[in-house]
């Protein structure tokens, strides 16, 4: 599942977050780590330059017993960043979300999001907004928190969580959030209530599903633990994680009701920037 890595980098600190994450993933799975920078025509007079800095990049890695390969690119940095993940069966593309204008000349915020939005790869996130050095023994997961909302593309992540945490000897954290009482929608908050019969029913059945699950996790020998919260999503993730001393978050891209816009819409947006730790985001198949 994670048996070949991708990290775009762009040349700055902020972008070289990814590497701690990525020499910790390649300890516990013996993943090969494939560094890549895109550029485009302007970049040709650079590509020298580019190509030592990714070969020093490699060379740091292989200094801490991770097998890399240094890859430079031209094209469009997030079409040709896709396009070699498909291409060459990499299962995880390590990224941060922001960088700057390095060697490569693309700005890592915009090509995060354009990644996240058409990958069928899962993306690690790292929030590089708050930018910090961390060493690989900071990168490793003792609580995943998987929120679901009791389908099946809803629990796409769940999977790859189970991988991490099996490897990693985390615990799982399953957390549903209901509807709330009202919906948000861009003209702000509307004032409705769903039928109290409605509601309880919808408790039920997320009680029950959170059963299932939970069975079914603690039976591949993860610690597993449940629980429902109603509220708003993307105000109930980021709170429950800090509240649980959560290190990752991993999230599908796609669901029903409260968890259908995690990616493409406010909710992951807000979850990502009101978190200092990771986000696993899986795309699940329509």
């Amino acid at each position: 599942m994670y048996e070949r890595i991708l990290v775009p980098l762009d040349g700055s600190e902020q972008a070289e977050m990814a590497l701690p994450y990525a020499i910790a993933m390649a300890e516990v799975f013996g993943s090969e780590v494939d560094v890549v920078a895109v550029g485009g025509e302007e970049e040709r007079k650079f590509e020298r330059l580019i190509r030592t800095y990714l070969e020093r990049v490699t060379a740091g890695l292989a200094e801490e017993a991770v097998r890399a390969k240094a890859v430079f690119l031209y094209g469009n940095p997030a079409e040709a960043t896709v396009d070699y993940a498909r291409k060459n069966s990499v299962g995880l593309i390590i990224m941060a979300t922001h960088g700057r204008s390095g060697v490569a000349r693309w700005v890592m915020g915009s090509v995060a999001g354009k990644i996240v939005r058409s990958s069928l790869t899962p993306v690690l996130l790292i929030n590089a907004k708050l930018y910090r050095e961390r060493k690989a023994s900071e990168a490793k997961f003792s609580r995943i928190l998987v929120p679901l909302d009791g389908s099946s593309l809803g629990a796409a992540a769940l999977p790859y969580a189970e991988e991490l945490a099996r490897k990693m000897k985390a615990e799982i954290k399953l957390l549903h959030i209901p509807l709330p009482s009202y919906r948000l929608t861009g003209a702000g908050e509307l004032d409705f209530s769903f039928p109290e019969q409605l509601i309880e029913d919808m408790r039920k059945a997320a009680s029950d599903y959170l059963s299932q699950i939970s069975a079914e996790v603690k039976g591949k020998g993860i610690a597993v633990s449940a629980e429902i919260i109603e509220g708003v999503a993307d105000e109930m993730i980021p709170d429950y994680a800090k509240e649980k001393g959560v290190d990752l978050v991993a999230m599908s891209t796609h669901g029903r009701g409260g968890l259908s816009r995690l990616v493409f819409g406010s909710v992951m947006d807000k979850v990502l920037h009101s978190l200092e730790i990771p986000i696993l985001v899986i795309r699940g198949k329509d």
